[in-house]
C-alpha cells in the first residue's frame, strides 16, 4: 500500500510546506493542496499534481511496447 502525501503552497507568504492534518484537501483561505504523484524526477525529487515538468520528446518504443497514441499539443 503506497503512502498518501501532500504539501501545500501559502499563497499570501509564498511559502511550500508540509501540512501537519488534512482533513478535507481541498483549497482553502490563501492555501493550495497537492497530492503526491508517488513518481520522481530525474533529479530523484517527488512530483506532485500542479507541478510543472518537461517532457522529452524523442522518446523511442518498441512496436510492442506501444500502448497508445499520446496525441500532440500545438
Amino acid at each position: 500500500m503506497r503512502e498518501i502525501k501532500f504539501r501545500a503552497w501559502r499563497k499570501a507568504t509564498k511559502e511550500m510546506f508540509i501540512p501537519k492534518l488534512i482533513a478535507n484537501p481541498v483549497s482553502k483561505n490563501n492555501e493550495a493542496i497537492m497530492q503526491s504523484t508517488n513518481l520522481l524526477d530525474k533529479n530523484n525529487k517527488e512530483i506532485y499534481e500542479g507541478d510543472i515538468v518537461k517532457v522529452d520528446t524523442e522518446i523511442y518504443f518498441d512496436s510492442e511496447d506501444f500502448i497508445g497514441d499520446t496525441g500532440y499539443v500545438s
